[in-house]
């Protein structure tokens, strides 16, 4: 109910990335718009910082496309309250060195460093495909982060009823994360 659907798609895509913390990896995030923007890219670019949640939801909702996280996998809070709102959602799930245990019709875009600048290309000119994949993150969130459906999935695990498959595996920072600095 927090989340107000808004799944438009504008001809001029607005782009928001809000670095809250150093895993979001901006220092790779704005090069990149700023190389799209300097090949003529028509779009606009918002980084969102130190604004209460009331009125960044608010921004997330006028926005068109959103840059979530490229340094560590899974996508965080950001993420999904966007998949809510209907929104295009670029973020690391690094899906072929991290098995993040999502179903397949999950729609955050994989993006990382590497891969993020072809994305946008392919993203911000084309408002169908857009809207198409902003179309399937309320249903998403809806079906698989319905607090109802998962508090009555935990009761029934722990009453014995119900037996819960994990959906999270939190191997990569054992595994594969290589910090690229004493801070991260």
């Amino acid at each position: 109910k927090d989340y107000v659907e808004k799944k438009e798609q504008r001809i001029k895509p607005i782009i928001v990335h809000a670095p809250t913390s150093i895993g979001k990896g901006t220092k790779h995030i704005e090069p990149i718009i700023e190389k799209l923007k300097n090949e003529g890219f028509d779009f606009e670019y918002r980084r969102i910082e130190n604004v209460p949640r009331d009125e960044a939801l608010k921004i997330y909702q006028n926005a068109d496309i959103i840059i979530d996280q490229l340094l560590a996998p899974g996508g965080g809070k950001l993420a999904y309250e966007c998949l809510a709102i209907g929104k295009v959602v670029l973020t690391l799930m690094g899906y072929n060195n991290y098995n993040q245990l999502k179903p397949s019709e999950c729609p955050l875009v994989d993006v990382n460093s590497d891969t993020l600048y072809e994305t946008l290309k392919k993203i911000i000119p084309n408002k169908p495909l857009r809207l198409e994949i902003a179309q399937k993150g309320r249903p998403y969130i809806e079906k698989y982060h319905n607090p109802k459906t998962i508090i009555a999935d935990v009761l029934n695990h722990l009453n014995g009823s119900k037996l819960m498959k994990p959906d999270f595996n939190p191997t990569f920072f054992r595994e594969k994360f290589i910090p690229e600095s004493k801070e991260s």
